[in-house]
Formats: C-alpha cells, sequence, structure tokens
C-alpha cells in the first residue's frame, strides 16, 4: 500500500511539473550517462537491487509444499499427486521420492513468487523513476532520493515519507534474519560451534540493530548505501559467485555454461573494480 500510495503522489506532482512544460517530456532528457561518475552513480544502485533476492532461500526453505501462489480448484492432476506425495510421506523407504516431489513443488511455487514480485515491483518502481525523471531530469543528477526532491511543506509527499518508513519497519525484520543467520554461521565455524545458539542470536540482533541505527544516523544519503553495497557486495553474489560456480562445473571451455558464468566473472570483476575508483575519487 504504501508503495502504490508513493507511486501515486509521485505520479501527480511530476504531471503538474511536466504540465508546466507545455507537455515538452523530453526537454533535457539524457539517454546515455554523461560521464563515468553519472554511470557509476546509476549501475551500482541497479545491482543493489538484485541483492535482496536473498531472502529467497529462506522464504523457500520454510514454504510448505502444499501451498499455493492463488487458491484454485484442484484438477485431477493435483489430487493424483496429493495422493502420491501423501503415501510416500507415509513410507520411510521411499522417503527421498516424497522430498523429490515437495522439492518440485516448492520451485514451481516460487517461480510464480518471483516472478509476481518482479511484475510489481518492476511496475510500481518503474513508473515512479520514469514519471519522476520526465518531469525534472536535472534535478536527479545529484539526488538518489526521489523523496528528497520535494519539499518538507509538501503534505502529499510528507505522507508518502511516513508510508515509505512505515515499509521500512515492517520489512527490517525480513532483512534482519538471513544477516543474522549468515553471522551466526560464521561465528560457530570460527568457535568450532562452543557458542550458545540462543545468547549469540541475541548478541548479534542487537549489535545489527545498534549498528543501523548508528548507520542511518551518520548518513545524509541512502545513495552511497545503495551505490557501496551495490557495487561490492552484489558484484561479489550476483556477478562473481554465480559466475565462477558455472565456470567451475561447465564440461568444457567452449560450453555455454563456462562462457556465460565468465561473462558474469568478467563484469561482477569490473563493477568492483569501477565502483571502488569511483568512490574514492568522488
Amino acid at each position: 500500500m504504501s508503495l502504490a500510495y508513493l507511486m501515486v503522489a509521485v505520479s501527480i506532482r511530476s504531471f503538474q511539473a511536466i504540465e508546466k512544460k507545455d507537455w515538452d517530456i523530453l526537454q533535457d532528457v539524457h539517454y546515455f550517462p554523461q560521464s563515468f561518475g553519472n554511470m557509476m552513480n546509476a549501475v551500482p544502485v541497479m545491482c543493489f537491487a538484485f541483492v535482496c533476492h536473498l531472502q529467497i532461500c529462506e522464504v523457500a526453505t520454510e514454504l510448505n509444499p502444499n501451498s499455493r501462489l492463488l487458491r484454485r480448484s484442484k484438477s485431477r492432476a493435483d489430487i493424483l499427486v496429493d495422493g502420491m506425495y501423501h503415501s510416500l510421506q507415509a513410507n520411510e523407504s521411499t522417503s527421498l521420492l516424497g522430498g523429490q516431489i515437495a522439492s518440485t513443488r516448492v520451485r514451481k511455487t516460487m517461480s510464480k513468487v518471483v516472478v509476481l514480485a518482479l511484475s510489481i515491483c518492476g511496475l510500481f518502481y518503474g513508473t515512479i523513476g520514469l514519471v519522476a525523471y520526465l518531469a525534472s531530469p536535472d534535478k536527479w543528477i545529484d539526488t538518489s532520493d526521489v523523496l528528497q526532491g520535494y519539499g518538507v511543506n509538501d503534505t502529499l509527499m510528507e505522507v508518502g515519507r511516513l508510508a515509505l518508513v512505515l515499509n521500512i519497519i515492517c520489512s527490517y525484520p525480513i532483512n534482519l534474519g538471513p544477516c543474522r543467520s549468515a553471522i551466526m554461521d560464521v561465528l560457530q565455524k570460527i568457535f568450532k560451534h562452543k557458542l550458545n545458539d540462543k545468547v549469540l542470536a541475541a548478541a548479534v540482533s542487537v549489535c545489527l540493530v545498534v549498528g543501523s541505527i548508528a548507520t542511518g544516523l551518520a548518513l545524509k544519503t541512502l545513495g552511497v548505501v545503495f551505490k557501496i553495497i551495490g557495487g561490492t557486495v552484489g558484484a561479489v553474489l550476483i556477478f562473481m559467485f554465480p559466475g565462477r560456480m558455472l565456470t567451475s562445473k561447465a564440461e568444457s571451455k567452449c560450453s555455454k555454461d563456462y562462457l556465460i558464468g565468465l561473462i558474469l566473472e568478467i563484469f561482477g570483476v569490473t563493477l568492483l573494480v569501477c565502483t571502488t575508483i569511483s568512490y574514492f575519487t568522488g
């Protein structure tokens, strides 16, 4: 709901600005980056969006194999599969086959979830970015947060800021879970699983929350966070690691998987280096 409100609010303000320009929406529009710095302000932020897919692993792990994205009447094939799945669950000797059926169901459901989530995010965020840029292309050169482009006395956008804050507060625990689990796994491995899980989970949670608050108070713009995480963590997790996995499992260096993996690795390394250079050179 908060994202829908932001899309409507930004669209209203953008169309008002476009109307003042006599609907000349192509005025001052830049179709290509004007400099290396402008390009590196955009590409890492785009990569940052892909980092959020890490939550899919936890969702898929905890997903009930019998759950469906949309409720619908079961076909005869679904009824047969349900009967086979439950009968296999009751028989320990065929638990492996039952696990394969459950895994197949989860993959199908998660595929629908991914497509729906990408469609919704693409529609809402794409609309916000497009109309805001067409309304005032030069305004966003040095502004990373679209809400910072509007005054604090704008009631319509102030409500949007409040909606965004509520959205972030509600989504914070979702992002906290995978981060805490990853840190706990690393610490347990370092200390050879001698740490108490409950105490460690509480300590890591407190440190993450305090660190998040301190970081939020220290930074004046979200663009720095998006740029650094997208250009470093995003480059490693989204491009370099998958590329390395493809090249290591490829049958030959001339295979399709090897070439795709090599391209991902090269792009990831290039993005990491360029983001680092851009950050330190201003």
